[in-house]
């Protein structure tokens, strides 16, 4: 199962983060923080901030990972759910392909849940042709657009050619088995209209 969020502050995501410590039982978190710039704020900062904002929601055990290539099947599934917060969707695919976590991730998702904001949602999404040029893990067949605005709506239908799920700010959604359901907010489904296409 994925948790999608839109992103922003820890306050406007913290109804989102109350159902997700709901939806884990206020389990376990290993949180793996490659998608952001470490010359930005350092991995050690950002769990500190990470491990807070799940403190605030009852989230007790919180664990940090800076070693990907370390990584075993066995020790992800020791834990209910794993984060990845914003930054740059091209870094963390490429940190995730070299340390050959791929086919790990697909297995524990099955199983557990997988909460992405920001970037850290996007990542997991396909290749659309809207926005910035970057690379996806294309877990899901949809792409995501994060901190979405709905101003952007015509401009994402004249760009894409598959459909995309568009997330605000503050908002969330779960993505389990093909199916997306609102979390928190609400989140707009863009199809691709192909009689559009010359």
């Amino acid at each position: 199962m994925f948790l999608f969020s839109g992103g922003s502050s820890s306050q406007d995501i913290l109804k989102t983060n109350e159902k997700f410590a709901e939806l884990i039982s206020f389990g376990k978190v290993l949180y793996i923080p490659h998608v952001g710039d470490e010359n930005h704020q350092s991995y050690e900062s950002s769990y500190h901030y990470v491990k807070d904002m799940f403190e605030q929601v009852g989230i007790k055990e919180v664990s940090l990972c800076t070693d990907l290539a370390s990584l075993t099947l066995n020790y992800l599934v020791s834990f209910d759910a794993i984060y990845f917060s914003g930054g740059s969707v091209t870094k963390l695919t490429h940190e995730i392909k070299h340390a050959n976590l791929t086919d790990m991730l697909k297995i524990f998702e099955q199983k557990k849940v997988i909460y992405g904001q920001s970037a850290g949602a996007i990542v997991f999404g396909s290749e659309a042709g809207y926005g910035v040029e970057e690379e996806y893990l294309s877990f899901i067949d949809y792409s995501l657009v994060c901190h979405f605005n709905e101003e952007k709506v015509e401009e994402i239908k004249q760009s894409i050619y598959r459909d995309v799920i568009c997330i605000g700010d503050g908002h969330s959604v779960i993505y389990d088995k093909g199916e997306f359901q609102n979390l928190v907010g609400r989140s707009m489904l863009i199809k691709y209209d192909s009689t559009k296409k010359g």
